[in-house]
């Protein structure tokens, strides 16, 4: 049986999601396609501003219409607000989950009510995604639910999840077959660095050196001495370069959607 503080975390789920299908409902009446841009640019705006000024103000600050910081030797005046601002953010990520919800049943209702070709895997998704929810959502109140939950999970989810990652097994090595072919000196230089990586994880390949000392500077040319190397020194400053990279490209992709420059689905239509 339900509980009273489960049934009260129930009702107010409920209500919340009442309230913003209101809400939502109700700006798009009262709005048009111009004005809910710029409501959008500026609340958008607003919470990029937020974040960047909790980082970048000292501990300590204070603004005149807020309260002082509870801690004002680790806080600023905006780090109260950090847990209610990242609770509306966890909302709007879960109207989101939500909308693709919808959009996977409206999907795979047309397939199964038109009998398009594969339908009965779209039944599939429908049947697996209410068992799933229902014992996921319930499992600590009926015990039947969570033992279909450890069959669904344990006994199907997890299985098949390792049986799609095995099969990617065979797409890898039909992948580093056509990037290792020796086509150029660069493909030639990365067929010899794959070669001594690889062996050098397998007894057979550290047998090719076993005969060199373990110490010395002969010592430095076994194979798994080498693939050290490769892997902790050529290989980790390729990696920081492309990580480096990344973070720039988040940066300014950060930049643009903060600033509403990012043209998407939404921003690409004419106001």
């Amino acid at each position: 049986m339900l509980t009273t503080d489960t049934f009260t975390l129930w009702r107010n789920i409920v209500l919340g999601f009442v309230a913003g299908i209101a809400l939502l409902l109700l700006l798009d009446r009262i709005t048009n396609n111009s004005s809910r841009r710029r409501l959008m640019v500026i609340l958008t705006f607003l919470g990029g501003l937020f974040y960047l000024l909790e980082f970048v103000l000292p501990p300590g600050t204070t603004l005149g219409f807020l309260p002082a910081p509870a801690d004002p030797t680790r806080d600023n005046a905006l780090s109260p607000f950090i847990s209610t601002i990242g609770s509306i953010t966890l909302v709007i990520a879960g109207f989101s989950f939500g909308l693709g919800l919808l959009n996977l049943a409206t999907i795979h209702g047309r397939n199964i009510l038109g009998q398009r070709s594969g339908w009965h895997n779209s039944l599939a998704f429908f049947v697996a995604m209410i068992l799933m929810v229902i014992s996921g959502l319930f499992r600590g109140e009926y015990a039947s639910l969570a033992a279909l939950y450890r069959v669904l999970f344990e006994g199907l989810y997890q299985p098949l999840g390792a049986s799609v990652f095995s099969v990617l097994a065979f797409f890898i090595t039909t992948a580093a077959y056509r990037a290792f072919r020796i086509r150029s000196g660069e493909a030639a230089l990365m067929m010899g660095a794959a070669f001594i990586v690889m062996m050098a994880q397998v007894p057979m390949g550290m047998m090719l050196t076993n005969w060199l000392p373990e110490t010395g500077w002969a010592a430095n040319l076994r194979i798994e001495q080498v693939s050290n190397w490769l892997m902790t020194i050529l290989n980790m400053a390729a990696l920081r370069a492309v990580a480096f990279g990344i973070g720039i490209g988040g940066l300014a992709m950060s930049l643009r959607i903060w600033l509403s420059l990012e043209r998407g689905t939404y921003f690409g239509k004419d106001s």
